[in-house]
């Protein structure tokens, strides 16, 4: 690569897996425009002792040191650590950085009938003289057709005083697709408004027309604004007019993205602009030896849907892959998959919820492994004195072959059994050991030693057939 200055930049990386948890890197950066070392070693280390958990460290040679932390703590709680600190002989003079350290912290809530949002933040600098803190706490809910957004933000440098403003907006769906919104910005050191602003807008057919009006309180000044937007499938024009004390003004605007893939002459396109976005390229397939990775013979799949919050997924009937464009870059998405949406009964995804960091200018390519599962059925018989006939509500448990239990299934009122789920190997059938004890029954066979193998479309054992008798008296 080249800069306006024809400075030569390359970089060259090595990634090699120890674990399925562990990630080791090693490389090395040459930048033409350093002539004391223009080569730069480099060392990264990914490491996930949980599923919910990512521990991320990167080492730039005499360079910087970073560190980050990524933790789902539930389901829809996220906490980010982040910590970097340069090597103080080569801090870029323009910044001048020694240390940098935040913490975000976000999480939806839930109280009656509310329904919210809210992000904390905390970003402390250090630098050689001084140290600048920021703390960020926002809070957005909605009721019905009200929206609430609060942010509040507290600066201080070293010892100095802190400095705290807040943010307030409310927003009010009226009828006829009208919205109704206004902001304001409120400076708590000084006890005083800095702006008011209020904004009317309303869409007709796919144009949206906005009219609004902004009061800054302390230049003393008033604007007017009136504007039109029109979407296009592969772009978005606009034109908007302002009134202030300066006069009046028109400014025009237009946007929109191209995306073409030279491998299938896909082309994609999109009314809002790809500069620094990223997206994602989905590839599930059918991993017949369970090792997670795409090989030689494997087939890839076509689900039917995929959801993900904030975007649209484009899933292609030609090669199966799902795209999804138009993606907020160092943003982590969660993207979710059913085993309704394919379209063998005897597939399953591997892995239902995947939460994907977003690279800026490039698509990452994300391999969604889907399991062929095997189906077992059978009958369960009660022997009688003369007759032999079906018996419901036996329990049945599935033992792997290290004799750990992962399954159980109960027979039906006619002595049927089945289960869907199992993973190829094998296992081993019997009837539930205590209840044959409190029912002082026998059962023959006493197990079922069964092999699920490897098939497309899930192998099928049937006639695992278990049949019960009342033990014998013991005698006096």
């Amino acid at each position: 690569m080249k800069d306006s200055l024809n400075s030569r930049f390359a970089r060259i990386g090595l990634n090699y897996g120890l674990t399925r948890s562990l990630t080791v890197a090693a490389g090395a950066e040459y930048l033409s425009s350093n002539f004391n070392k223009p080569f730069i070693p480099f060392a990264m280390v990914a490491y996930q002792p949980y599923s919910s958990m990512v521990l991320n460290f990167e080492y730039i040679y005499q360079n910087k040191l970073k560190g980050l932390l990524n933790f789902n703590i539930t389901k829809e709680a996220f906490l980010e650590v982040n910590y970097t600190k340069n090597i103080e002989e080569n801090i870029n003079r323009v910044s001048l950085e020694l240390e940098n350290f935040e913490v975000d912290f976000s999480t939806p809530f839930h109280i009656k009938s509310y329904n919210g949002f809210t992000k904390l933040k905390f970003q402390t600098t250090k630098y050689a003289s001084f140290s600048y803190n920021q703390f960020n706490w926002t809070v957005s809910s909605y009721i019905k057709k009200l929206k609430f957004n609060w942010d509040s933000f507290i600066n201080w440098a070293s010892e100095n005083t802190p400095e705290m403003y807040s943010n307030l907006g409310l927003g009010y769906r009226l009828k006829n697709g009208l919205v109704l919104t206004s902001s304001t910005n409120y400076n708590v050191n000084l006890n005083e408004f800095n702006s008011l602003a209020i904004n009317l807008q309303m869409r007709v057919f796919k144009i949206n027309l906005r009219a609004s009006f902004q009061k800054n309180i302390q230049d003393k000044s008033n604007t007017a604004t009136l504007s039109a937007n029109y979407s296009l499938p592969f772009a978005r024009a606009g034109i908007s007019s302002s009134y202030d004390e300066s006069g009046l003004s028109f400014t025009e605007n237009a946007q929109g993205s191209m995306v073409f893939s030279i491998d299938n002459g896909i082309l994609h396109t999109g009314n809002n602009s790809a500069i620094g976005k990223g997206g994602l390229l989905l590839h599930p397939f059918l991993d017949l030896n369970d090792n997670g990775k795409l090989d030689r013979g494997e087939k890839r799949v076509l689900v039917s849907s995929v959801k993900i919050q904030g975007a649209n997924a484009v899933i292609s009937k030609k090669d199966s892959i799902v795209r999804i464009f138009d993606l907020n870059a160092f943003v982590n998405y969660t993207i979710e998959f059913s085993d309704t949406n394919l379209d063998n009964i005897g597939w399953r995804f591997k892995h239902k919820t995947y939460r994907i960091l977003v690279d800026p200018s490039q698509y990452k390519r994300v391999f969604i492994p889907i399991t062929s599962v095997g189906e077992i059925s059978g009958t369960v018989y009660l022997r009688k004195s003369k007759s032999i006939q079906g018996q419901g509500r036996v329990t049945l448990h599935i033992f792997d072959k290290k004799g750990v239990k992962i399954a159980e299934t109960l027979s039906e009122f006619d002595g049927y059994f089945s289960y869907l789920g199992l993973k190829p190997g094998k296992y081993t059938v019997r009837v539930d050991e205590t209840q044959l004890k409190n029912l002082n029954y026998n059962s023959l066979p006493a197990a079922h030693q069964v092999t699920i193998k490897i098939s497309e479309y899930g192998d099928i054992i049937d006639g695992i057939d278990f049949t019960l008798s009342a033990k014998a008296p013991k005698k006096p």
